[in-house]
């Protein structure tokens, strides 16, 4: 598969989450990284591997929350040159490859007895349409919320997105991955069963 290694040395650094990113042909990294000295400091980083003049750029986009902990990436085919969804504690920030954060959306509460102070996503799954993006994201306390980006051209440069992040259901159980088949049906790996 690969016939040699590259290797980045970048000392005192802690990775938190590492994703790859779909942009176009090019070999993307995205990670949420901090550094010894200033541990409370996150940034997200993107790593971009050439394979051709055997070389990795490292790329500080932007430093984000405390609380962040998690990367889903953003389709290429939705967000023009790629991008990530930023999890942190109670909402999700989207950032584009070659953009600045362009939207924070809060993670709706469901009340109950047990609800905590933020909402916490655990796991995550996309389903394409060809003009939606279907994202089903759960929490640690089984509840499930889905969030639907619509893609509305605004001229050839641009997209405008409409975003909006429901409450969608509830799982008897705690669960631990969840997988939207093509078909269209949800898959849910429980503690307890499937």
């Amino acid at each position: 598969f690969l016939d040699y290694t590259l290797e980045i040395k970048h000392n005192s650094t802690i990775c938190f989450h590492l994703i790859s990113i779909e942009i176009e042909d090019k070999n993307i990294f995205a990670c949420i990284e901090t550094s010894y000295d200033k541990p409370y400091d996150k940034f997200l980083v993107f790593y971009n591997i050439n394979l051709v003049e055997n070389s990795v750029n490292r790329k500080i986009f932007s430093q984000i929350n405390t609380s962040s902990y998690q990367l889903i990436p953003f389709p290429d085919k939705l967000f023009p040159g790629g991008g990530v969804i930023i999890c942190s504690l109670g909402f999700l920030t989207i950032a584009g490859y070659r953009d600045k954060i362009t939207k924070m959306n809060p993670i709706p509460r469901y009340k109950s007895s047990l609800q905590k102070e933020h909402s916490f996503i655990t796991s995550y799954s996309f389903y394409q349409g060809k003009s939606r993006v279907l994202l089903i994201m759960v929490t640690e306390e089984g509840h499930l919320f889905r969030k639907i980006f619509e893609i509305f051209p605004k001229n050839k440069d641009e997209n405008f997105y409409k975003i909006e992040i429901r409450y969608f259901e509830t799982l008897p159980g705690i669960p631990k991955s969840i997988t939207i088949l093509q078909n269209g049906y949800l898959f849910v790996n429980m503690e307890t069963g499937n």
